[in-house]
C-alpha cells in the first residue's frame, strides 16, 4: 500500500511538474554553467517601449550559443523580462541577445550597449530596466549611421573594441560577419567595403 501511494505522489508531482513547465523557443541547460549573472530588460522598436512583452521571448547569447532565457514579469502596468545569464567564465564574455516574436515566429536580433558578463553583477533593475532595441533596417558597414561606410566607421568599431565612447554606434552595422561579436574581422571586413575589395 505504502509503495502504491508513493508512487500515485510521484505521478502528481511529475504532471504539477509538467503544467508548469516553460516551452521556450531557445533551449539551454542552467546546470552546464558555473557562474551567472541578472538581467531586467525591456524592448524599444522604433524609439518606443513595447509595454506588453507577451508576443515575445527573449534570451541571451555568448555568440550562438544560448546562455538564458527570459521569464517575462509584470512591473507596474508594463512587463519586463528577468534573465538568469549563464557562463564558465567569471568574466568577460560578450553578450548579446535575441528576441523571438510568437505569432510571426521571427527571430530578432536585440541591439544594446555592449555587456560584458560579470558574476553575480545586474543588468538594469524592474523600475529601469536595461534597453534593447529591435532595429529594423541599417547598412552593413555603416556604423556611425552617416549614410556612407569610410574610415570614421572603422574609427568607431575601432573604439568599441577598445571600449571607448561613439556618439553614435549600430552593432547591427559593425557586425559585418553576423556572429555576436565585434573585433578585428568586423574592422578588416568594413575596409575592405571602403577599399572595394571582395
Amino acid at each position: 500500500m505504502k509503495h502504491k501511494l508513493l508512487s500515485i505522489i510521484a505521478t502528481l508531482l511529475v504532471s504539477v511538474c509538467a503544467v508548469h513547465a516553460q516551452t521556450t523557443h531557445w533551449q539551454y541547460n542552467p546546470h552546464d554553467y558555473e557562474y551567472d549573472m541578472t538581467a531586467y530588460v525591456s524592448i524599444e522598436q522604433n524609439g518606443a517601449k513595447i509595454a506588453d512583452l507577451s508576443n515575445y521571448e527573449i534570451a541571451a547569447f555568448r555568440g550562438n550559443e544560448c546562455r538564458g532565457v527570459a521569464e517575462i514579469i509584470a512591473v507596474g502596468s508594463s512587463q519586463v523580462g528577468y534573465l538568469r545569464i549563464r557562463s564558465n567564465v567569471a568574466s568577460g564574455e560578450t553578450i548579446t541577445f535575441k528576441a523571438y516574436i510568437k505569432d510571426t515566429q521571427e527571430e530578432k536580433r536585440l541591439y544594446s550597449d555592449p555587456v560584458s558578463f560579470a558574476t553575480n553583477a545586474t543588468l538594469g533593475t524592474p523600475s529601469t530596466p536595461f534597453i534593447l532595441k529591435i532595429l529594423e533596417a541599417y547598412m552593413p558597414g555603416d556604423v556611425n549611421d552617416d549614410g556612407e561606410i569610410n574610415v570614421g566607421d572603422v574609427s568607431a568599431v575601432i573604439n568599441h573594441i577598445l571600449r571607448r565612447a561613439n556618439t553614435v554606434f549600430v552593432e547591427a552595422a559593425a557586425d559585418m560577419n553576423g556572429d555576436g561579436e565585434i573585433n578585428v574581422g568586423d574592422v578588416s571586413a568594413i575596409i575592405n567595403i571602403i577599399l572595394k575589395r571582395d
